[in-house]
């Protein structure tokens, strides 16, 4: 109950500051009051929207109260800015719906939003009908903010409804489209010169001078996955960094997160992971990846904790569990992959739960997490002959005639785990599990 009390105290606030936002926003949007502070407060909803969890929820109620969008331009057309606002924070909204913030089709999948009705105009619907002087002024707040989704939106409904004269000018306002080619997201540049240059200007414009520029470079991207690795232990970013580069994949590997993310931005279409160590300093771990999970070009990609235990091995529980528990990995997504003695070398099984088998590391694990219900992917390496103590054994180096199946058996466990990773454990087990004779 008293978790219950504490979520209802969090709640309760956030409900009575949008009821005032509510009241206050129609100022803005239908013609009363005055407009500076309405326009304050607008910003101030914008801004909490972006910050608080569940945003779309939030930013979505304030939409439904506000009306049509039409009805606001008629009655106040000379409001621009709060039109733009308006039309920002629409787009922001439905890339926080995870839906493709440069698609119109109102029957896209996404996050379910309860304030909508099934099928509902789409943000890039009212960018486009509102003209391109409102979608400038979307793309100006975009550059300003460095807002990528927003950008992306807005340049859409430049590229589908304006031609040259209402794109390229000297005019203040259409200046945006010209500076999003210095965007810090290389996607926002690479559409802005592909709809500068798709409106065919027949006379040079400020800016124009790099258009070509941006448009090379889109063209010398390999289709190679991209990947950055982030670690301040120099040996360990090399290792890893080298890891990715010879299996043909791009990285960018640097000690600094900042720096990192922005050699990304720039050099990078798109990302197919990161790999970041645990113990990072500046920003630390969960702050690096809420950063990364708020930029919305990066929402979705695969985050690897390169995690440094400060426990032995026999006490791995201590570091996995309180790990796992603070990212709230689920039972099912937890797979601990670990050596075993008695399995012979080179084979590989997959199981969705069990015991420890008398491995020490996994016991450890199981006590602190509570439970068995959790998969693990073994890995044979036999034991040892003789009367050698088996301690000994899995602390030596593997044998050089040994070295050729160890290769084998690895990457058959790492096609196993990426079959778990895709289609679960009953999938892994039935392609990959495998006995091998002695």
């Amino acid at each position: 109950m008293k978790g219950e009390e504490g979520d209802f105290q969090t709640v309760r606030p956030l409900h009575l500051r949008f009821q005032s936002l509510v009241r206050l926003f129609p100022q803005v949007f239908f013609g009363r009051g005055d407009l500076e502070q309405s326009l304050k407060w607008a910003e101030s909803a914008a801004s909490y929207a972006r910050e608080s969890k569940p945003r779309h929820e939030f930013l979505a109620k304030v939409y439904q109260r506000l009306g049509r969008r039409e009805e606001a331009l008629r009655l106040r057309s000379d409001h621009a800015d709060a039109i733009a606002l308006w039309l920002a924070a629409d787009i922001r909204r439905e890339s926080r719906l995870g839906l493709d913030i440069e698609s119109g089709d109102p029957e896209q999948a996404g996050e379910t939003d309860p304030t909508r009705p099934d099928v509902f105009p789409r943000a890039l619907y009212f960018t486009q009908t509102a003209g391109p002087r409102y979608a400038h002024l979307v793309l100006e707040r975009a550059v300003k903010d460095n807002d990528t989704d927003v950008a992306l939106g807005a340049i859409e409904a430049l590229r589908i409804t304006a031609g040259e004269a209402s794109l390229i000018g000297t005019e203040d306002y259409k200046q945006p489209l010209v500076q999003a080619l210095h965007f810090p997201d290389l996607v926002v540049r690479m559409r802005a010169a592909l709809t500068l240059g798709a409106a065919l200007p027949k006379t040079p414009f400020a800016g124009s001078q790099n258009v070509v520029p941006v448009l090379a470079s889109a063209l010398a991207q390999t289709g190679r996955e991209q990947g950055v690795v982030v670690d301040s232990d120099q040996a360990n970013l090399n290792r890893v960094a080298g890891v990715l580069r010879a299996g043909d994949r791009d990285a960018i590997a640097d000690v600094s997160f900042y720096r990192a993310m922005e050699r990304a931005r720039a050099e990078f279409q798109t990302l197919s992971g990161v790999f970041v160590s645990s113990d990072m300093a500046e920003p630390v771990l969960h702050e690096a990846i809420s950063r990364l999970r708020g930029e919305f070009i990066y929402s979705k990609v695969p985050v690897v904790i390169l995690v440094k235990p400060q426990t032995f091995m026999n006490e791995s529980g201590r570091s996995v569990v309180p790990l796992a528990r603070f990212y709230k990995v689920r039972p099912e997504r937890l797979l601990v992959v670990y050596d075993d003695l008695d399995l012979v070398s080179g084979a590989v099984r997959m199981r969705p739960e069990g015991g420890s088998g008398g491995h020490k590391g996994m016991r450890s694990i199981i006590e602190h997490w509570g439970g068995q219900n959790f998969p693990r992917l073994r890995i044979g390496i036999g034991r040892p002959n003789g009367r050698m103590d088996p301690a000994a054994y899995v602390l030596q180096d593997f044998a050089p005639e040994e070295k050729p199946l160890l290769e084998e058996t690895l990457e058959h466990a790492v096609a196993a785990i990426e079959v778990w990773l895709r289609e679960g454990v009953e999938a892994a087990m039935s392609q990959y599990n495998r006995s091998v004779q002695a």
